[in-house]
């Protein structure tokens, strides 16, 4: 599992939502890393920085392009609010317009 943000950054983005001691929030934004993976169909060959986020140990986050960590704490945010969001509702048309450039067409 590569996560793309760090839980403090899920805290600072859902500080007017949720309480700073949420307990779903680590789950919420390992969850929403890997849905914005899947969403972006890297296919066999996966950009440098997630390939490095997935060494031992991992490249910092600092590599992690902001259009999607933006995207990812959207996501993650959205579903520490909305406990009964379907992936398509976490996928929003923000979201999906923030990571429409990223996304690979030919595997999507």
């Amino acid at each position: 599992m590569v996560a793309l943000v760090t839980l403090e950054q899920v805290q600072r983005r859902a500080n007017d939502f949720l309480p700073d001691n949420e307990p779903d929030l680590q789950f919420c934004a390992d969850a929403a890393s890997a849905i914005v993976i899947d969403y972006l169909k890297f296919g066999d060959t996966p950009p440098a920085w997630l390939a490095a986020l997935s060494d031992s140990p991992p490249g910092p986050l600092s590599a992690v392009p902001m259009v999607i960590q933006a995207a990812v704490l959207e996501v993650a945010v959205e579903m520490a609010k909305n406990r009964e969001a379907s992936v398509g509702d976490l996928l929003s048309d923000k979201v999906t317009r923030i990571l429409w450039r990223q996304r690979d067409p030919a595997l999507a």
